[in-house]
């Protein structure tokens, strides 16, 4: 399925389905003299036969690890070393931490570069969507970063066949986010789907909607002056989590989505039912032990003062 982006002007597709990263990197890399690929080397390692013909590869460190300054430069310098130009076309090849880091680099090297996304990972069906960059700080994750759009992301399905539970875990926390953002509908198909366990093979048409839901409100409010801080949605404790516990970014979403479910009920008078996601959450593998150790108050006052 393509889905275009309807900005008024610098618009692109977001490709998803399965068996299409061959035909359509191919189409776009044709039109450059130059293209580089910047990899995730977990990725690589798993994929080797399908990249170990490209030219100019540049292996980033796994996940997170790549979200720091160091590597950030340190792959700046290898493009151009290679002679990486204006003109030339970056390929971002990974997860949610890759495609935040290579757009990041993307962006300032030259003073930007076209690239393109190719996410490999559930979670990153939401983090290669809307120009969102960023790299990490001591101070916390995500605190350094533009806005900038890619020229196309590919989101081929059959990368999803080789993440682990954890993975897929990870990143069902942000379909999960998508959904209670669409609607309740949307939510009750969800659960009634994964009901014991996470379905990998039906979760497409949930992707798809994540995506469409998402791209509503980035178009409306790209640089999150307004709606788009509607996406932080169980964020604000989540970051803090996924820091704290070592974390993994969607495990530490899902119980943010909670404790925003436990917020609205305390201080706004709402009726979710609270335990019915506390369950549901626990079915499908996530721990939501660390909800024990939560200082309640302390939270609510401040996320209160937290602007993300």
């Amino acid at each position: 399925m393509d889905i275009k982006t309807t900005y008024t002007a610098d618009n692109y597709t977001i490709h998803v389905g399965h068996n299409i990263y061959d035909t359509l990197i191919h189409d776009y890399t044709k039109n450059y003299q130059d293209v580089y690929f910047i990899i995730d080397e977990y990725v690589y390692e798993l994929y080797e036969t399908k990249f170990s013909h490209l030219n100019h590869v540049i292996k980033a460190p796994r996940g997170e690890t790549f979200k720091h300054i160091n590597p950030v430069m340190n792959t700046i310098d290898s493009l151009l070393d290679l002679n990486v130009k204006r003109n030339s076309l970056i390929v971002v090849i990974g997860g949610g931490a890759t495609g935040d880091a290579g757009a990041f680099l993307s962006s300032i090297i030259l003073r930007g570069v076209d690239y393109i996304h190719v996410p490999t990972t559930l979670l990153s069906h939401d983090s290669s969507v809307g120009g969102k960059t960023a790299i990490n700080r001591p101070h916390g994750k995500n605190l350094v970063g533009t806005f900038y759009r890619p020229k196309a992301v590919i989101y081929d399905l059959n990368f999803l066949k080789t993440l682990d539970d954890e993975e897929i875990l990870s990143g069902f926390g942000e379909v999960i986010k998508h959904a209670m953002l669409n609607d309740e509908i949307t939510v009750e198909n969800l659960i009634h789907q994964n009901r014991r366990c996470i379905d990998e093979e039906q979760l497409e048409p949930f992707i798809i909607t994540g995506i469409k839901t998402k791209l509503r409100y980035v178009t409306e409010d790209e640089t999150e002056s307004n709606v788009r801080k509607a996406l932080n949605l169980g964020h604000t404790l989540g970051h803090a989590l996924e820091y704290e516990y070592q974390l993994k970014h969607g495990h530490a979403v899902v119980l943010g989505l909670l404790f925003m479910i436990y917020v609205s009920n305390e201080r706004l008078n709402k009726s979710f039912n609270l335990q019915k996601y506390v369950e549901y959450i626990k079915s499908i593998g996530y721990d939501v032990s660390h909800l024990n150790e939560l200082n309640i108050p302390s939270l609510m006052n401040e996320c209160h003062t937290i602007k993300r």
